[in-house]
């Protein structure tokens, strides 16, 4: 049986950023549809507006666009994911940050500042079985 798998995606887009370019870019590279996502407005620090665009995607659609992503990803930040899940502990999902400037360029590379979050949850019964379903989860060694 093939485990539950959640995948939520969390962009925060100020207010200098097109959130039409993100959104057409989500949906050209995963085929997100942007009118799923969930918006939220929020002030900054110094009262710019912020956007934080969040979608929750369950069951295939979620094996779907991971399988998408990892078609896109480079060897070497397939290393880095099993890395990650090496690390991982029992409560935590894996996640992954990707560049939101080459993701408007078409391009998927994994990036820390102003990055989209993707965050890959399962439930995992036994601890010593946490690489092995995550592996099989992101189609990994």
């Amino acid at each position: 049986m093939s485990p539950k798998v959640i995948l939520e995606i969390e962009i925060i887009l100020h207010a200098t950023e097109d959130p039409t370019k993100i959104e057409k870019s989500l949906f050209d590279t995963f085929e997100i549809n942007p009118e799923e996502f969930e918006r939220e407005e929020m002030t900054g620090h110094f009262g710019n507006p912020i956007t934080i665009i969040k979608i929750k995607l369950s069951k295939n659609n979620a094996k779907k666009l991971i399988s998408k992503l990892i078609s896109k990803i480079s060897n070497d930040d397939i290393d880095i994911l099993e890395q990650k899940i090496d690390e991982m502990n029992a409560n935590s999902g894996v996640e992954i940050r990707i560049s939101k400037q080459d993701l408007i360029r078409g391009k998927i590379s994994f990036g820390k500042k102003d990055s989209v979050k993707l965050t890959i949850t399962t439930p995992v019964y036994k601890k010593n079985e946490i690489g092995k379903i995550y592996r099989e989860i992101l189609n990994i060694r």
